[in-house]
């Protein structure tokens, strides 16, 4: 299952990647939906995040506040996040991702990283694909997500 639908988001990533020239350098605001594993169990996360991207010729970095919750539940994550990546054609980047979070609103800590694609369908309007981690600091627990989303650049 994953790898379909890790094939269908490069496809897409590749049909948008002439769409428009990418220009990362800027901020950034999102959201996402993550079909996820947390510790042996399937969920389900939405979220919310905010970024900045400096964008340096074919390489860009970066930093990310995200929110993640399970709908329904008082389950949550919170992670700010660095990214780093690079320009695979003027529209598409490839980015990893390392980062630190919170469960629960502090309750449990955890490592977080990752790889990515994104790509600008517009001028100022990307979506992205992640595959993350998070590993709980002194613990046991876990989460496997595949996030896909969408981004509105300034």
């Amino acid at each position: 299952m994953k790898n379909k639908l890790l094939l269908a988001l490069a496809a897409t990533a590749l049909a948008v990647s002439t769409a428009t020239a990418g220009d990362w350098d800027g901020g950034y605001v999102g959201g996402n939906y993550s079909f996820a594993n947390d510790t042996g169990s399937p969920a389900n996360l939405a979220g919310v995040l905010v970024g900045y991207n400096r964008d340096m010729g074919s390489q860009i970095i970066g930093g990310e506040l995200e929110v993640d919750w399970v709908p329904g539940s008082s389950v949550s994550y919170t992670s700010l996040n660095l990214r780093g990546g690079f320009e695979v054609s003027d529209s598409t980047m490839i980015f990893g991702v390392l980062g630190y979070g919170i469960r629960n609103a502090g309750t449990q800590k955890a490592a977080r990283f990752g790889i990515g694609a994104e790509a600008m369908v517009t001028d100022n309007l990307s979506i992205r694909g992640d595959l993350m981690r998070w590993n709980q600091i002194g613990g046991a627990d876990y989460l496997n997500e595949l996030k896909l989303g969408v981004a509105l650049h300034f």
